[in-house]
């Protein structure tokens, strides 16, 4: 769908941008010129099987419909699954194992917790390396850096012959503090290369940082996935043969990556879909200046929330995808099992449940007509009436009511002798529940009252959901953008490069002086800078990011601190921002203790575009009426006959009172009894202001 269309005869100039999330479910497209603001947006089922070749005919067909041609688009990020779900799927390299002797059972001992407690028969997935092709090398480093044994160079090139009669197809490499002197890897890494010839994973490239599993892990995943990400890279050929002058991978840490980049580190690119939307939301909360903001993206598969705190992208590196370790930094966001095509059951215990299965693009819900069996969150909205039969990307995509009701009712209403009125609301209240379950995780447990934040909702069913959690959790604000069902494109547009190194760096930071520290810094983003001229990128055009891991003595883990021109400042600073942001975390501080620098980090930061310009719509100045009116089921076993508005139509400062359902191509919203929408002044975005001490909330909204 194109929300701007070019006049008859006029021609686009070669800055043209485009940005494709690709979902469990949907595939988001978004093209901009950002130069006038001009914005065309598309949604199509997902279909993993085509991959890279999929996208570029979607980007030849919606460029022509943009009134562009492929030679005018300046650039295309996507955010991509491929490896997270060749990591899921187990459809990785067969791939081998380097390590220092003595340490071979790393990846089997883990860190010795079961996954659950209190299950005595789950069992952690198996190591992504089988013991056979887990090899030791003769060599020690202390954890100073100072060799005690040297490496014998004739059992690595035995190594590399034994790994090789096993048909590996990658290896990894991790020898024991490797972090802090790695040459014998990289001696490692050369004999490999030139002995076996298949792709070599360093973990003093990967992750040169303490923990030994996680680092072990993280590299081998890297390993694993280096073909994978090779094959996607190389499907994209043609785009870039087409006339695109640039290719990015959207990467976990919120920035996106050159071709280049994501073909050295495909671990990078775990995060890769989820990362999207919080640099959307990250951006919406600056521009209407909410220093604290919780983002809500419920998609076709899941639901991811994160938190951003005065305009900067929250991150995390304790992650596990799949049950193993990815230690690198991504942006933090809590993930559950909750979104438009997760299939709703009744477990062994005669209990509802929602999710974390999904129907998927295919077959997907049973009222997309596609195969689909078992009942979902769509089609509870479908049933209800939340959802029009023709309401789904402008009428291009009808949707059957009476399947989705009679699907429901066999499969859960009639098992739980309820109705199937009742059955479909109890699958809309599951799925709330495990959404608000995640908003505690990130804000409650963190340290942040939700009540004093706001919530910004989008993905395609966001809005849908966003009034229930938001007054569940008594959030006094929603923020939905203009585009919502799109919106982590929207964010993938507005991602810069990143290029990120990380090390860690163990001394007391009372012991340290402030030059001490920047001679570090520097020394760690050298070589990102030399990637960056290689990657035909203009070095002077870099903005660098520098950040420590900080811990009072004794503590096994860290926070992460921007130091900034902190450390001009003095080391004095960066310790008083340790204590400060520790007495916000965990509700206490120790000034007197000892606090230790464990890892330093940088990033440098090319910058892509500039902040997303709000998009050009067309303002009206007439309010605007119902289209039509139609039942909606809210609470209770009635239906209440509902007006329908499209909201493209709507005019600035437009008010619209529930009961009313609001429509657009890629989302929308339903207000219950009492709730209250109003069209912003800016006509672009959509505030919901959510009364605490009543049962319905006020929504305001924008074009």
């Amino acid at each position: 769908m194109s929300i701007w269309r070019l006049p008859a005869g006029i021609r686009l100039m070669s800055s043209v941008r485009v940005a494709i999330d690709v979902g469990g479910t949907f595939t988001d497209v978004v093209m901009s010129d950002p130069a006038t603001g001009r914005l065309s947006v598309s949604k199509l089922p997902s279909d993993p099987k085509s991959g890279g070749h999929g996208l570029v005919t979607v980007i030849e067909r919606l460029a022509r419909e943009f009134g562009a041609n492929v030679t005018d688009i300046e650039s295309v990020v996507i955010g991509t699954t491929v490896v997270t779900n060749a990591l899921l799927e187990g459809a990785l390299a067969r791939t081998g194992l380097v390590t220092t002797k003595g340490f071979r059972d790393v990846l089997e001992i883990a860190r010795m917790t079961r996954p659950s407690p209190y299950d005595l028969h789950r069992r952690r997935p198996a190591p992504l390396v089988p013991r056979a092709l887990r090899l030791e090398a003769e060599e020690r480093v202390d954890w100073t850096g100072q060799v005690l044994r040297s490496l014998d160079e004739a059992g690595v090139a035995e190594i590399a012959g034994r790994l090789r009669n096993a048909g590996v197809e990658a290896v990894a490499v991790c020898l024991l503090f490797s972090f802090v002197n790695p040459g014998h890897e990289r001696r490692i890494g050369e004999i490999l290369g030139r002995e076996i010839g298949v792709p070599v994973s360093l973990s003093s490239d990967v992750l040169p940082v303490f923990r030994e599993y996680e680092r072990t892990n993280t590299t081998v995943v890297n390993a694993a996935t280096l073909q994978v990400i090779g094959r996607f890279i190389e499907s994209l050929r043609p785009l870039r043969a087409g006339g695109v002058e640039r290719v990015y991978i959207m990467g976990s840490e919120g920035g996106c990556l050159t071709l280049q980049e994501a073909g050295r580190y495909p671990v990078r690119c775990i995060m890769s879909g989820p990362a999207g939307g919080v640099i959307g939301g990250l951006h919406l909360a600056v521009r209407h200046a909410f220093e604290s903001a919780l983002t809500l993206d419920v998609g076709g598969t899941s639901t991811d929330v994160a938190l951003v705190n005065g305009g900067v992208l929250p991150f995390t590196d304790e992650r596990a995808v799949g049950g193993y370790a990815i230690a690198l930094p991504s942006v933090e966001v809590e993930t559950v099992g909750a979104g438009g095509g997760s299939i709703a059951y009744i477990d062994p215990t005669g209990l509802l449940r929602v999710g974390p299965m999904s129907a998927g693009a295919d077959p997907g819900p049973i009222c997309y007509k596609r195969g689909g069996t078992r009942p979902t969150v769509t089609d509870a909205h479908v049933a209800l009436g939340h959802i029009g039969t023709r309401a789904m990307l402008g009428g291009e995509f009808d949707v059957d009511r009476e399947a989705a009701v009679g699907g429901i009712e066999q499969h859960l209403g009639a098992p739980l002798r309820l109705g199937w009125i009742r059955a479909a609301q109890g699958i809309l209240e599951v799925a709330t529940a495990n959404i608000v379950r995640a908003v505690r995780a990130i804000s409650v447990e963190r340290g942040y009252d939700p009540r004093g934040l706001t919530l910004i909702a989008f993905g395609g069913a966001g809005p849908l959901h966003a009034l229930d959690v938001a007054r569940s959790l008594e959030i006094p604000r929603v923020l939905v953008p203009r585009y919502p069902g799109v919106w982590s494109a929207c964010g993938i547009l507005a991602a810069d490069i990143r290029y990120s190194a990380y090390r860690t760096w163990f001394r007391a930071l009372d012991e340290v002086d402030a030059a001490e520290v920047h001679s570090a810094l520097e020394a760690l983003a050298a070589p990102l800078v030399e990637r960056v001229a290689a990657d035909g990128l203009d070095p002077s055009r870099l903005h660098v990011q520098t950040a420590m891991d900080l811990r009072y003595r004794g503590q096994s883990h860290t926070l992460t601190i921007r130091v900034g021109d902190l450390v001009a400042r003095g080391i004095g600073d960066v310790t008083d921002r340790f204590h400060l942001e520790h007495e916000r975390r965990f509700g206490h501080s120790a000034p007197a203790d000892v606090v230790e620098v464990v890892n330093l980090r940088v990033t440098v930061v090319y910058p892509r575009t500039t902040s997303p310009q709000p998009p050009s719509v067309e303002r009206r100045t007439a309010p605007a009426e119902p289209v039509q009116h139609r039942p909606v089921w809210h609470e209770g076993g009635e239906p209440i006959d509902c007006p329908v508005y499209q909201r493209e139509l709507l005019c600035p400062n437009q008010a619209i009172r529930g009961p009313a359902v609001i429509e657009q191509y890629d989302s929308t919203i339903v207000l219950a009894p009492g709730d209250r929408m109003e069209v912003m002044e800016d006509g672009i975005d959509a505030l919901v202001d959510v009364q605490p001490s009543r049962a319905r909330g006020k929504l305001v909204c924008g074009l």
